[in-house]
């Protein structure tokens, strides 16, 4: 047990989207008030992991302890086997009163908990009241009239609607993994990429090309990335090729993240190298006019 009171913040946190950052700062908001210590309590992989379900994250685990950390956190991880089959009454009681020392506990409206998740965030106000422990429940965020969740960003992500999906993240969608060597097609037309695969249990966005930003070196580059796999070359293999815009350095073996900000178009398939080259133009022209606005 933590002697310093803390301030809990409960939730699987995929994406770190703005409904979490609203469970966030409300802990924060408290932990400031009372002085108690800000914690994150997180499970060491997702439940959909540990029961050989597909996962299709948002984030990789270490971006969303970044991020969480980056707002000032203190994570708790304990292994999802070891308080799976807790009932409610033993999740608060072992977890949040003996290991955790919460002083308060902050949760979204639609938080679950305990084995089969029988908890939620009523529960969870009875149970913590017999402990002496507070408990806050955020109202649910909505963008656009639509309710913030991890699901609904996923299934943005996955229609190519990147922009709405941006905008309940907080922040642009990002992936990084380290640039591969290519087919050079996109050398050979005047357009070099930067070869990327995302990262097995990531969510896979719609096939496309897409406007977007890196980090490269420390310092921001933009361009576009084609999502896909490439049906003018016939090469069936998935991926992101990106081509960064007054880029020439040689970026192979490089941990890129690459940040996606708006679906451009569809996948297609050309008739000629030449008719794909104008197309590329094309897209470069509407990729500056969208960092311009």
């Amino acid at each position: 047990m933590t002697e310093r009171k803390t301030a809990v913040a409960l939730g699987n946190f995929d994406g770190v989207h703005l409904g979490h950052i609203a469970v966030l700062k409300k802990a924060l908001m408290f932990a400031e008030k009372a002085n108690y210590l800000p914690v994150t309590f997180l499970f060491d992989c997702h439940p959909n992991e540990y029961f050989g379900k597909n996962l299709q994250l948002l984030t990789t685990y270490q971006q969303r302890n970044e991020l969480i950390k980056s707002l000032g956190f203190e994570i708790q991880e304990v292994k999802f086997s070891e308080i799976q089959n807790m009932s409610p009454e033993e999740f608060v009681e072992k977890i949040l009163k003996n290991k955790l020392n919460a002083g308060v506990v902050c949760c979204g409206y639609n938080y679950h908990f305990g084995k089969n998740s029988e908890g939620n965030s009523n529960n969870l106000k009875e149970i913590c009241q017999k402990f002496n422990i507070e408990v806050e429940v955020c109202d649910k965020v909505e963008i656009d009239g639509v309710a913030v969740s991890s699901s609904k960003i996923r299934a943005l992500i996955e229609s190519g609607n990147i922009s709405l999906a941006n905008k309940m993240l907080g922040r642009e969608f990002s992936f990084d993994s380290k640039v591969f060597y290519g087919s050079s097609n996109g050398k050979l037309m005047g357009f070099p990429t930067a070869n990327q695969y995302i990262k097995k249990g990531l969510i896979m966005p719609k096939k496309g090309v897409y406007i977007s930003s890196g980090v490269i070196d420390g310092e921001k580059y933009i361009g576009f990335t084609d999502i896909g796999t490439r049906p003018t070359f016939d090469d069936g293999e998935i991926r992101a090729e990106t081509h960064f815009f007054e880029m020439d350095n040689d970026l192979y073996g490089k941990t890129i993240e690459l940040e996606l900000h708006h679906f451009l178009r569809d996948e297609m398939k050309f008739d000629s190298v030449d008719n794909l080259v104008e197309q590329l133009k094309k897209d470069k022209i509407r990729v500056i006019e969208y960092f311009k606005k």
